[in-house]
């Protein structure tokens, strides 16, 4: 039965930020090596000259992968709140939608911050994400102080340190041991976050984008009717933006054109698979439009703008 089981941003955010920690745990090993003295594979066509003081070199080297991470998650989570409030199916309002596009500011003219339009989104959804929040918090600001040098505040929103701390014990227990209080020491400090709150940072920005998403869908697609309408808006965008896409239709069986249509919709997340979030999707949906011409499709797609009644009635 397919259903929805990720949206398209959140797929993308997967992509660019999913195996993260693998990453970074990966470099530590070779950077371990380094330390302990290891040499160039001859084979490795770079320059390379082993250091005087290795486990210097490695710890330094570490940090530049540390932060380069860091950066990079944080920039990937931020394009993940455009891409929300670019989904044309979201339910939101458009001040909503303005604060994840960062296309308005407080009332005292100041930006958003990416937790405040993060909470934004959350409070939107109903769910609960305080903790999360605060860590977001403490890594989207470490990461700033790291990258702009003296120029960045080391401080923490009172909200976030304060529900940091309070919930110190419950970190340590769901972070195999992590230490808030020496992490927002360490920030204050001016020090960098060891590998284990770097992953942990990266960890829960991974889980809080999985909740919000998961969330999103319950919302929009609680009902099969709501899944039909949100395919043939993903469907309506595809063929809008690639001639390409209809050729792959064109001429074929209508059972070569399912596996191209079912193919379509798993590139929206609309999936067959066990742990299903969404409603499911009518049985017969993909084979009705592998059965129908390009003109028929055509004026099925027009209905995916004027409401679930619209575009579910359009196939039957």
């Amino acid at each position: 039965m397919l259903s929805i089981l990720r949206t398209r941003p959140f797929q993308r955010f997967q992509k660019t930020a999913g195996i993260s920690t693998f990453h970074i745990n990966t470099v530590v090993v070779g950077l371990e090596l380094v330390a302990l003295g290891g040499q160039k594979p001859n084979h490795l066509d770079i320059t390379w000259n082993s250091p005087k003081d290795p486990k210097s070199a490695a710890r330094q080297a570490r940090r530049f992968v540390l932060l380069a991470v860091l950066t990079h998650v944080v920039d990937a989570f931020e394009v993940l709140l455009r891409d929300y409030a670019a989904l044309r199916w979201i339910n939101a309002d458009q001040g909503v939608r303005d604060i994840l596009m960062r296309a308005k500011t407080k009332e005292d003219n100041e930006s958003y911050s990416i937790r405040e339009r993060t909470e934004a989104l959350v409070d939107h959804l109903h769910f609960e994400a305080g903790d999360a929040l605060a860590v977001l918090d403490l890594m989207v600001s470490w990461r700033n102080a790291l990258v702009h040098a003296g120029r960045a505040r080391r401080s923490l929103p009172e909200v976030a340190e304060a529900r940091l701390l309070r919930n110190r014990d419950s970190f340590a227990n769901r972070y195999a041991g992590i230490d808030v209080t020496r992490a927002l020491n360490s920030f204050v400090a001016g020090g960098w976050p060891t590998l284990k709150e770097a992953t942990t940072m990266i960890a829960v920005c991974q889980n809080l984008a999985r909740s919000i998403d998961q969330a999103l869908i319950r919302r929009e697609a609680s009902t099969p009717e709501g899944v039909e309408q949100i395919a043939m808006i993903e469907l309506a965008a595809l063929f809008k933006t690639s001639e390409a896409r209809w050729r792959a239709i064109g001429g074929r069986t209508p059972q070569k054109r399912y596996k191209v249509f079912a193919s379509y919709l798993a590139e929206a997340g609309i999936t067959d698979g066990h742990d299903t979030i969404s409603a499911p999707l009518r049985k017969d949906f993909v084979d009705q439009l592998s059965r129908s011409s390009r003109r028929e499709i055509e004026e099925m797609l027009s209905n995916a703008g004027s409401g679930i009644d619209g575009a579910s009635t359009a196939l039957r």
